[in-house]
């Protein structure tokens, strides 16, 4: 067994062993969430929406493709890497940088970057609404919107992996694996945490 191989072994098995605290983390995170009928409702509404145009919309597959390679250029620009091309197209799209490693080429798997970038904006309006009007609103769209952003993307996701994607080093089949098992559950919990209680958080730290 190769230095390379043995490395991404230990490197499979140390994520393997934080697994369960990020179960536990995610636990704890899911008995906090503050769910409500309403909130559900609009949840469920994104959710169906999503999977009964997701046979038959080419455009969610061109706004897929948009995110997919711009998560990429998001992983790469956080680890410091120039990006020298850009391309999208109706089937397809690429990125070329300077940098290539194991988070910038899984980065859509690990992190599902349009429904943060949603989240910012819905947390954006959450305290546009406190400040200026003075009444702890909620916004109830946002709800509909990020879950149906999410629906698609993580189908979409499940599509290219069992399609084999290039984006997936076989010789690291393990570590990408547990990667992305740990990093899009935790992500995937953490956005629904903060979406519904995004009220609260913003009542607790940014208007003390």
């Amino acid at each position: 067994m190769s230095k390379k191989s043995v490395y991404h072994f230990l490197s499979s098995l140390a994520l393997l062993l934080i697994t369960p605290f990020i179960v536990y983390y995610s636990i704890f995170l899911v008995k906090s969430i503050d769910f409500t009928l309403v909130k559900m409702k609009y949840v469920f509404f994104g959710f169906a929406f999503a999977a009964a145009l997701l046979s038959f919309s080419s455009f969610l597959q061109w706004i897929y493709i948009f995110f997919h390679e711009l998560s990429h250029a998001f992983l790469a620009i956080v680890f410091k890497a120039e990006i020298i091309d850009f391309k999208v197209s109706q089937d397809t799209g690429f990125i070329k940088s300077n940098k290539e490693n194991i988070f910038i080429r899984l980065a859509p798997y690990i992190f599902p970057l349009a429904c943060y970038l949603l989240l910012f904006i819905h947390f954006f309006i959450l305290f546009y609404i406190r400040y200026y009007t003075e009444v702890a609103k909620d916004f109830y769209f946002s709800y509909f919107v990020i879950s149906f952003f999410y629906t698609f993307i993580t189908f979409y996701n499940l599509k290219l992996i069992f399609k084999e994607t290039s984006d997936i080093d076989r010789d690291k089949l393990l570590l990408s694996f547990t990667l992305i098992i740990n990093f899009y559950f935790f992500f995937s919990v953490l956005l629904f945490y903060c979406l519904f209680n995004g009220k609260n958080l913003i009542e607790k730290y940014f208007l003390l």
